[in-house]
């Protein structure tokens, strides 16, 4: 083997994720996919979960994930029970990933009360949800 090959074979194991639990929020494209994507290469067995039934899905079934959630990430009961599905599913999570995020495309002085109600529910409640309830879990 080449010395270049030997070397990126040793950085190829310092990032693997042989026996870790990830989970995936936005996984059906994007950025989201991309993290299924390499956490999957990377040997972690994936969880994904997406808004998007049929994209969430295909990524699946893509990586050959552990299970696919359809979920809204702005709705708290809905998060809570998807960690309580997961809890009960894997012993562990090592890893939660969360990507879905909106923007309303014009300046945020032209922004309604609703249009801005919409990307703070999302952008910052949806994260808040996600990382109380699975932070939890990691915690444990």
């Amino acid at each position: 083997m080449a010395a270049i090959e030997q070397r990126l074979e040793a950085y190829r194991s310092l990032f693997r994720l042989d026996g870790r639990t990830a989970l995936v929020l936005g996984a059906a494209s994007g950025i989201g996919k991309a993290c299924a994507e390499a956490l999957a290469a990377l040997g972690a067995t994936v969880i994904c979960a997406d808004k998007n039934k049929d994209g969430v899905e295909t990524t699946a079934a893509e990586i050959r994930a552990a299970q696919a959630h359809v979920i809204d990430a702005g709705d708290g009961d809905a998060v809570n029970a998807m960690a309580t599905a997961i809890a009960s599913a894997h012993k562990r999570l090592d890893i939660a990933v969360t990507t879905p995020a909106i923007h309303v495309r014009k300046l945020m002085l032209d922004y309604t009360d609703e249009e801005y109600d919409r990307v703070a529910d999302l952008n910052l409640r949806g994260t808040f949800l996600f990382l109380r309830a699975f932070g939890r879990m990691m915690v444990r």
